[in-house]
């Protein structure tokens, strides 16, 4: 008599696999549709953290940070009567520790940078999950156009509020 279970437990995995596929699209999807993510941007900055990021595990294993002041800037709404908020704090996870340098060489330009990217975003916007992904995305494609190249690998928000 032969066991039907790895007949069930394969495609149990198949179809978890296919969910986990689709939501990633629909999440790519989604973020796209007002036609600013760059999705390929986003696929070269995860390849070049995959191949860093062995020479970074050889080195140490922890990721190089830089923690940015506290930003304060005012946020639009669709409701234009009302004036919002986002008070938050940004810190910035490195390829590796010899990019800390051009950070610091530019750092306002950066700040300015994540200002200018609030400013174009709504508070409905930034009061979603998909929002905020979408907001950190183009803060990492921007910051590392002001570098003019792949420095920081991922931007971590140790506090942000939104009023």
């Amino acid at each position: 008599m032969t066991s039907s279970f790895p007949r069930i437990a394969a495609a149990a995995i198949a179809s978890v696999g296919t969910f986990v596929a689709g939501f990633f699209l629909w999440q790519v999807h989604s973020l796209s549709t007002d036609g600013v993510f760059d999705a390929p941007s986003v696929i070269e900055r995860g390849l070049a953290s995959a191949s860093l990021s062995a020479g970074k595990a050889a080195n140490s294993g922890f990721p190089a940070l830089i923690t940015l002041d506290d930003i304060l800037t005012d946020v639009r709404s669709k409701d234009e009567g009302r004036i919002h908020s986002l008070n938050l704090k940004v810190e910035l996870e490195l390829f590796e520790e010899e990019g800390r340098a051009s950070i610091e060489k530019v750092e306002p330009a950066l700040k300015n940078v994540i200002i200018e990217t609030i400013r174009s975003q709504t508070l409905e916007r930034l009061n979603t999950l998909s929002g905020k992904l979408y907001f950190k995305e183009v803060l990492i494609s921007k910051m590392n156009g002001v570098l003019h190249q792949p420095v920081i690998r991922d931007l971590h928000f140790s506090s942000f509020f939104l009023q």
